[in-house]
C-alpha cells in the first residue's frame, strides 16, 4: 500500500483498499491508541465527526467509530458539515479529535480522512506518520459502536461565522453562490441570507453521488455563465467541503487565489505579514510591499500555511487554490468565512471587484499537468533540460514543478515577462518531461 497520508490527509478512490470500511475500522483503532499515546492517560475521550455529502461518508463514519470505541471513545457527529465547522467545533468543544470524512474537490467515487487536533489544527506530517505505523497493531474485528448525533455543533459554527463579521448590507448585491453539491449546501446560502442576500443559488441538491459534479471550485465554467447570463456582480463558489473559495467577476473570469489574498490583506494594518506558498504568483510579493505589507513563502498545503502563521504571529494566510485562514476566527481554511470577509473589504471599499481585482499586477502564467503514478527523481538531463529552460525566463520568470500529493499527478506553471513565453516555455517543459517519463 502507498504512503497512506498525502498533502492533506487521506484520500483515494472507493474500490482502493485503504478506503474500504474494514481498513477504516483498523485506522480507527489506531487514532484511538494515538490519542492515549500523545494525549495521556487523562485525555478526555469524546470525538467529534462530520462528512460531507458523498453516499460513502457514514458508512466510513461508522466504521471509524468502531476501531475508536475499541479504547472506550464516544463519538459525535455533525453530520453533513463543512471541515472548518468541525475544526470549529472540535476546539471550541474541547473534543479529543476532529474527523472529516471528505476527498474535498475530488469526485463522489473517491473519499478520504482529514484529522483536527484539539487545538482546532490539522494534524501535522509526523503525527500522521504516528497513525500510520500504529496500524500494523490493529485486530481484525470489531464491534458495532454507537455514533450519536451532534447537530448542535453546525449551529454553534454558524454563529460564529455571523460574529466574525456582524453587519453586512447585502440586499442590493445578488451575487451568484455555488454550493458544489457540497457541505456547503446545507448552511452556506442561509448565512447570507441573514445579511439580506437574494441571489441565485447553484449546486444545492445534494444526492449522494453529484458532489463537484459540473458545479463548484473546480467546475467555475457553470458559476460563470450563470453570473453573465444574471448580470450578476460576481459568483462565489466552494468545493465539496468548503474549505476553499473560488471567486469570478462580472465577465465570468475566475480570480486567481492571489488577488484574493491581496484584497482581504486590505484588513490588515501595514508591516503585517501574510503567508502563502511556493506555488504563488510573484507578481504579490512587489504589490504587498508597495502597501507596506510582508509576505513569506512555505511549503504547499494550507497546514504549512498555518504553521507558519501561528509561528510568526500572522493573521492571514492563504494558498492560489483558495485556502483561505484567517487565524483570529480559524486555524482551519474556511471557504465560507473568507467569503464573508471578501465581502465586508467591498463593502467597506464601495468599489466594485473588478476594479479592485485589477489593480493587482500578477505576472503572466501558463499551468500545465501530465498524469503520472511516478514519485521519484527527476532524470539528470531533464533537469539540465529544465534548468536551460528556467534560465531563459530570468529575472522575472520562473519554472516550478511538484508532484501532487492526493493524485497521481505532477503539475508544473511557467512564469513570464509575457504570456507568449509562458506558454511556449511551458508547452518545451511537458514536452521534455513526457519524453523522459516514457509518456506518448
Amino acid at each position: 500500500m502507498p504512503q497512506l497520508f498525502g498533502t492533506d490527509g487521506l484520500r483515494g478512490a472507493l474500490e482502493e483498499a485503504r478506503l474500504a470500511p474494514s481498513f477504516f475500522q483498523k485506522l480507527g483503532w489506531a487514532i484511538g491508541r494515538f490519542v492515549q499515546e500523545t494525549q495521556g492517560p487523562n485525555a478526555q475521550k469524546n470525538c467529534l465527526m462530520a462528512w460531507d455529502t458523498r453516499a460513502s461518508g457514514p458508512q466510513l463514519g461508522q466504521a471509524l467509530c468502531d476501531g475508536l470505541g475499541v479504547h472506550g471513545f464516544g463519538v459525535l457527529t455533525l453530520g453533513v458539515a463543512s471541515t472548518a465547522a468541525l475544526a470549529y467545533t472540535t476546539l471550541e468543544s474541547r473534543a479529543c479529535l476532529g474527523l472529516m470524512i471528505t476527498a474535498s474537490h475530488n469526485p463522489a467515487t473517491d473519499n478520504g480522512l482529514k484529522l483536527i487536533s484539539p487545538s482546532g489544527h490539522k494534524l501535522s506530517e509526523a503525527q500522521e506518520a504516528h497513525i500510520e505505523a500504529l496500524l500494523a497493531l490493529a485486530p481484525e474485528h470489531y464491534a458495532p459502536a454507537p455514533l450519536l448525533s451532534y447537530p448542535e455543533g453546525l449551529h454553534f459554527y454558524e454563529q460564529a461565522l455571523k460574529r466574525l463579521v456582524p453587519s453586512l448590507q447585502l440586499e442590493k448585491c445578488p451575487f451568484v453562490l455555488d454550493c458544489a453539491h457540497g457541505a456547503a449546501s446545507r448552511f452556506a446560502a442561509s448565512i447570507f441570507r441573514h445579511y439580506g442576500w437574494h441571489g441565485m443559488v447553484l449546486g444545492d441538491t445534494p444526492n449522494g453521488v453529484n458532489i463537484n459534479q459540473g458545479a463548484g471550485s473546480e467546475h467555475p465554467e457553470a458559476l460563470g455563465a450563470c453570473v453573465r447570463a444574471q448580470g450578476a456582480p460576481f459568483g462565489l463558489a466552494f468545493d465539496g467541503d468548503a474549505d476553499r473559495l473560488l471567486v469570478c467577476g462580472p465577465s465570468g473570469q475566475v480570480l486567481p487565489g492571489e488577488v484574493l489574498l491581496a484584497l482581504m490583506a486590505r484588513r490588515l494594518p501595514a508591516k503585517s505579514l501574510c503567508v502563502t506558498t511556493h506555488y504563488s504568483n510573484r507578481g504579490l510579493d512587489p504589490y504587498l510591499e508597495k502597501h507596506s505589507l510582508k509576505l513569506m513563502h512555505v511549503d504547499v498545503g494550507d497546514r504549512h500555511v498555518a504553521a507558519a502563521m501561528e509561528a510568526h504571529g500572522a493573521a492571514l494566510g492563504a494558498e492560489p487554490s483558495g485556502h483561505i485562514i484567517w487565524a483570529p476566527h480559524s486555524w482551519c481554511a474556511d471557504g465560507v468565512a473568507a467569503a464573508l470577509l471578501l465581502l465586508d473589504v467591498l463593502e467597506k471599499a464601495k468599489t466594485p471587484l473588478e476594479t479592485l481585482a485589477a489593480q493587482v499586477p500578477l505576472l503572466p502564467r501558463a499551468e500545465g499537468v501530465i498524469v503520472t503514478p511516478y514519485r521519484g527523481p527527476l532524470d539528470p538531463e531533464l533537469r539540465k533540460e529544465l534548468s536551460y529552460l528556467e534560465a531563459t525566463l530570468r529575472p522575472e520568470g520562473r519554472l516550478f514543478i511538484r508532484f501532487s500529493g492526493t493524485q497521481d499527478l505532477l503539475r508544473l506553471f511557467v512564469e513570464a515577462k509575457t504570456l507568449s513565453l509562458a506558454q511556449k516555455t511551458l508547452h518545451l517543459a511537458m514536452k521534455g518531461i513526457s519524453r523522459s517519463f516514457g509518456i506518448a
